[in-house]
């Protein structure tokens, strides 16, 4: 009982350690890295990576680390038509899949053939939702043999996805603020331009020139 009361202490204590990391930063490379990196370190696994989907539903592993000895993911594009059939909307209400022998698993043959690459015996998936929609996963991969993850370990990997998501939409946010705040600058620029002159044809000038270069679009014009 002793035994497993530090277990829980030491993982509250990691993951408090890996939300802080994630909020010290609103650059989303450098709260990736701080995720796969300290979750790899606490959990003693062979590879731990984000994996995100673009509108399609193919992914791109957009952060990874991983061990000596083991191939790297990192940049990899990965199509898995299974996923997209089968559990999108699993993985979206909060699905964790944990997976303690591949070869034993009933898998598809495509989704093992993509794994086999990466050398994976066992894996742990968590989903990272954004505003409801899923953004991506938290992957655990273990390459040296079998694993049998641990009821502590699947929620740990649980809640340092789920973290994530909030980290990434703190930024999302502040991206919108800082849009919006630079278009609102932009226009009262706009306005400022086309007061300077009573001139018709010199308000229409500026009128076009200012938003074409706001937009950086081919063509402005009044009709």
């Amino acid at each position: 009982l002793l035994q497993q009361q530090e277990s829980t202490a030491t993982r509250e204590r990691q993951i408090t350690e890996i939300i802080s990391l994630m909020r010290e930063s609103l650059d989303e490379e450098r709260i990736f890295r701080a995720a796969v990196t300290e979750t790899r370190r606490a959990l003693q696994a062979d590879r731990v990576s984000v994996y995100q989907f673009d509108e399609t539903w193919r992914g791109t592993f957009v952060a990874e680390s991983v061990g000596q000895g083991w191939p790297a993911a990192l940049e990899d594009k990965v199509y898995d038509p299974c996923f997209k059939e089968k559990y999108i909307e699993q993985y979206r209400q909060g699905r964790v899949q944990a997976v303690s022998n591949l070869a034993e698993s009933g898998l598809t043959e495509c989704h093992l053939h993509q794994l086999e690459q990466y050398k994976v015996k066992a894996n742990l998936v968590a989903p990272i939702v954004i505003n409801d929609e899923l953004f991506g996963l938290l992957i655990a991969h273990q390459c040296s043999g079998p694993r049998n993850w641990e009821a502590m370990e699947i929620n740990f990997v649980r809640q340092v996805a789920i973290q994530l998501g909030f980290a990434l939409n703190q930024v999302k946010l502040l991206k919108q603020q800082e849009l919006t705040a630079a278009r609102e600058r932009q226009i009262n620029e706009i306005v400022s331009r086309l007061r300077e002159s009573l001139d018709e044809d010199r308000i229409y000038r500026a009128a076009v020139t200012e938003t074409r270069r706001v937009l950086n679009s081919d063509r402005v014009v009044v009709y």
